[in-house]
């Protein structure tokens, strides 16, 4: 049995929080668990993701790009940005509210969420 999970966010959505409760929960019920958070900026509200997976045949923290059983989007700019994780026939489950970014380059369009998301 094995079973990826990322979840993908910016800075101070409790994303690495998040990963910590669902890897303890998985090891509390017996399964093998390893993960990692990439952080980047993350205090300053970027990029934040974490790869949590579960299961006897993992090899290595990160989760391979096409190999996410379950993407868990907490920013719908940073859902999109990790789908690449995703594998064919994978989930994802997205919160649509939107942290738009600090800066914002002159002349660039607003973010809409509800657009990004209608793919």
């Amino acid at each position: 049995m094995k079973y990826d999970i990322l979840i993908a966010g910016v800075g101070g959505q409790g994303v690495v929080l998040a990963s910590r409760l669902l890897a303890l929960a998985a090891i509390k019920a017996g399964f093998h668990v390893s993960t990692a958070e990439t952080i980047g900026m993350s205090q300053r509200g970027g990029s934040v993701s974490s790869h949590v997976r579960i299961g006897d045949e993992i090899f290595g923290s990160l989760i391979p790009v096409g190999q996410a059983d379950l993407l868990l989007g907490l920013e719908p700019a940073e859902t999109l940005r990790n789908l690449p994780f995703l594998r064919n026939g994978g989930k994802v489950l997205v919160n649509t509210h939107a942290i738009p970014p600090a800066s914002k380059p002159p002349g660039s369009p607003e973010y809409d969420p509800v657009a990004l998301l209608s793919f």
